[in-house]
């Protein structure tokens, strides 16, 4: 097991998607594509941003394995409908020394009319997930984490939603106002 030879706190795979709906595999990743990254836990941090804008790979509780200690010390928030793993994951991230990314689909994702993923995005969602992004920032400050990528990153999630507000439905929604005052102060 990679996590053992690395001797690492996090070994994180990468997925193939299997959509019920059509009977199709949806890969992005080949197994020519194949290889390993080690980070530490401040690399780790430092490139998390543009690891989850990547794909889900980083965002997902899927995927992973992490030492069983972890468990004890983070909370999966059980109140969130959206972005629980996402927060989670953080959690873990936060603790951890090393991690080893393994670029192989290793985890079969089926996605279906009833997936989380297949659902309207509704005001919760939204609010839970710019919650999630906006409440890691104070864990962060007192670490040798480049902040202001974060921000960055957070801005262009919250300029997404802006955007593309008609083609979701949430055009007229307190959440999109809320988003865009968050936008604007950030």
């Amino acid at each position: 097991m990679k996590i053992n030879e690395y001797n690492t706190d996090l070994a994180v795979l990468t997925y193939k998607q299997y959509s019920m709906n059509d009977g199709c595999f949806y890969l992005h990743v080949w197994d020519q594509d194949y290889y390993e990254k080690y980070y530490t836990g401040n690399e780790l941090l430092n490139s998390l941003p543009n690891l989850e804008n990547y794909d889900s790979t980083f965002n997902v509780s899927w995927g992973k394995l992490f030492k069983r200690n972890f468990l004890e010390t983070a909370t999966f928030n059980e109140q969130r409908i959206m972005g629980e793993d996402l927060e989670f994951n953080f959690k873990i991230y936060l603790q951890v020394k090393s991690c080893i990314y393994l670029n192989k689909a290793l985890y079969n994702f089926r996605q279906h009319h009833l997936s989380t993923r297949a659902k309207k995005i509704s005001e919760k969602y939204l609010m839970d997930d710019v919650e999630i992004r906006l409440g890691r920032l104070p864990f962060l400050i007192e670490k040798p984490v480049d902040i202001n990528l974060y921000i960055a990153k957070t801005k262009e999630f919250l300029k997404r939603y802006i955007e593309r507000k008609e083609e979701l439905g949430i055009e007229n929604t307190n959440a999109l106002q809320i988003y865009k005052e968050i936008f604007n102060n950030l």
